[in-house]
């Protein structure tokens, strides 16, 4: 945290039995494919950063509990975040979603989904409503926006 990091080292990726790991409040504008080789992080923090996009191999984490991408870019989620059965706490806001990926109701252990920040229409609010109906859901007024 606070490396002033723009990549992930590649040498994290040694570290397969790695259990946390918070790369919180750097540059890193990306998150390289090896990051599905760390099967055992419960805890992943890449919060404050500027990524945009989740490669598909986040979902190979399937011992995440926490995932924490607050402040970022992220436009979208690939729908392998749908593949974290053990994930509770899902952390996305002030990012620049515009939906969230109909997998994510795979997600049923989901205990908190933090998605303020993010101006969703209410149609798409009501559908992520839909998808978890027992998560937490945090989420900002809707937008009525035209666009």
């Amino acid at each position: 945290s606070r490396a002033k990091l723009k990549e992930i080292p590649p040498d994290i990726f040694k570290f397969r039995n790695l259990r946390e790991l918070d790369l919180s409040k750097n540059r890193i504008d990306s998150i390289p494919h090896e990051i599905g080789s760390l099967s055992m992080l419960t805890s992943l923090d890449l919060s404050s950063n500027n990524i945009e996009m989740l490669p598909d191999e986040i979902g190979q984490l399937g011992s995440l509990i926490h995932l924490n991408l607050n402040r970022n870019k992220i436009v979208a989620l690939p729908a392998t975040i749908g593949n974290l059965s053990n994930l509770e706490i899902l952390e996305l806001w002030d990012n620049e979603l515009y939906g969230i990926p109909d997998q994510i109701a795979n997600l049923k252990k989901l205990k908190a989904l933090e998605l303020r920040g993010i101006l969703f229409s209410d149609d798409e609010a009501t559908r992520i409503d839909s998808l978890l109906p027992n998560t937490k859901i945090f989420m900002s007024p809707t937008c009525n926006c035209k666009f």
